[in-house]
């Protein structure tokens, strides 16, 4: 009985992940609406999100939206490392005085919110500034 009880606490042990699940969300910390134009991945996923789409197939579709100024989007999850969960390969935003290019991960994640030793924040948060 004892034995049985160890196999399955070990077992228990090897079966959960050490690594921790965040999610990734923009913030429009604007205080106008900016046009959101994105090429998605796979990880892309916002059921909030009234989006249109512009082309591209079903796992790289360009999409546009408005953002509200002060609001927040969730757009995706991440375990543990954010770099094989992006939901974007290229990202622009558009405002009234400027525009915001990202047209590859490096350029994306340099976006993204960062602590003050220049690692990136978790949760997971691009910030239009």
């Amino acid at each position: 009985m004892l034995k049985n009880s160890f196999i399955s606490l070990f077992l228990s042990f090897l079966i959960m992940s050490c690594d921790p699940t965040y999610p990734i969300s923009i913030y429009n910390s604007r205080k106008d609406t900016v046009t959101i134009v994105a090429k998605t991945t796979i990880d892309f996923n916002s059921d909030e999100l009234d989006y249109k789409v512009l082309g591209g197939p079903y796992n790289q579709k360009v999409i546009e939206f408005k953002m509200a100024p002060e609001t927040i989007l969730e757009c995706g999850m991440a375990i543990a490392e954010i770099d094989d969960d992006m939901p974007f390969s290229e990202f622009k935003v558009f405002s009234k005085n400027d525009t915001i290019v990202a047209k590859s991960q490096a350029e994306i994640l340099d976006l993204f919110d960062k602590n003050r030793w220049g690692s990136l924040e978790t949760p997971y948060q691009l910030t239009i500034k």
